[in-house]
């Protein structure tokens, strides 16, 4: 057993420039491996609208996620926020959204 959590494993403070950075660093890297000529960019904008459209808050709230990786090209993004009462809400973006939120191609 190591130390060292996979990428499938671990949660990423979505608040923290650190956290954010390297969240966008091993999603690209598990696409990259399978798709290692399409482009790649880091969207925030476009990631705080999707969780939002997912019934995620925008206001500050503790958000963590997480790269779900099960099959190629069937990779999902998990997001936990913490609630006002401490609980979490816990919602998968799909396929299709995770892929967006690197700038692969949707088929």
């Amino acid at each position: 057993m190591t130390d060292k959590q996979s990428a499938s494993e671990r949660w990423y403070d979505a608040h923290d420039m650190a956290g954010r950075n390297a969240f966008f660093r091993d999603l690209i890297a598990i696409f990259r491996k399978d798709h290692p000529r399409e482009p790649f960019g880091e969207n925030r904008r476009r990631l705080w609208q999707l969780i939002e459209q997912h019934g995620g808050s925008l206001d500050g709230r503790p958000t963590w996620l997480r790269i779900v990786s099960e099959m190629i090209d069937k990779d999902t993004v998990e997001v936990r926020q913490t609630q006002e009462d401490g609980a979490y809400k816990l919602f998968n973006l799909t396929a299709a959204e995770t892929r967006e939120l690197i700038g692969t191609l949707v088929p």
